[in-house]
């Protein structure tokens, strides 16, 4: 047999002589890895901003999910997919703790009391309890949770006052209220 004789396979581009052999490409891992770290530090900027926190929960999964699939397909480097995956769980306990705090901002606030209705309450309740007119003044700014206590005045047609302590009975803005001793 001559050489001319034996069938030779066809040669890729990469065997002619003076061309680099073709490598696989790897750079659908750093890609992956670069993206979930963006998405990462999104998720983590979105956990520490009270109340939009409450949607960082998403974005802390797809850049645990793109990182781990990032660090399965690295064949080199792992720096930014090992960086996504450690602030993609960095978020996790941060989305918690501002959870925590927003909510408690939403408690805190308590609820506006409608200080000019109060007033006439006190006033319609001191004139059926006691026969006497009384004009009752209250802060403008009440805001309150449950328990708390507002101080209120009330005057009688001869200029007598007294202190009335008005408290917040729930978070709907209902009050109980008494004339102090």
């Amino acid at each position: 047999m001559t050489e001319e004789n034996i069938a030779t396979p066809p040669r890729a581009s990469s065997d002619e002589p003076g061309t680099p052999p073709v490598v696989p490409s790897t750079r659908k891992a750093p890609a992956i890895a670069w993206v979930a770290v963006g998405i990462a530090i999104f998720a983590l900027i979105v956990a520490l901003i009270p109340f939009a926190t409450f949607g960082a929960g998403l974005f802390i999964l797809a850049g645990l999910i793109l990182s781990i699939i990032a660090l399965a397909k690295a064949r080199g480097t792992k720096g930014a997919a090992i960086t996504a995956l450690i602030l993609s769980l960095v978020a996790v306990p941060a989305t918690i703790v501002m959870s925590i705090v927003s909510i408690g901002l939403i408690v805190a606030v308590g609820t506006t009391l409608d200080s000019t209705l109060i007033e006439q309450q006190i006033a319609r309740g001191i004139s059926d309890q006691l026969g006497i007119t009384a004009v009752a003044t209250c802060p403008r700014l009440m805001v309150g949770t449950t328990g708390t206590v507002f101080q209120c005045e009330a005057v009688d047609p001869n200029g007598d006052s007294v202190i009335v302590d008005v408290t917040v009975t729930d978070n709907v803005g209902d009050v109980s209220w008494a004339i102090r001793n």
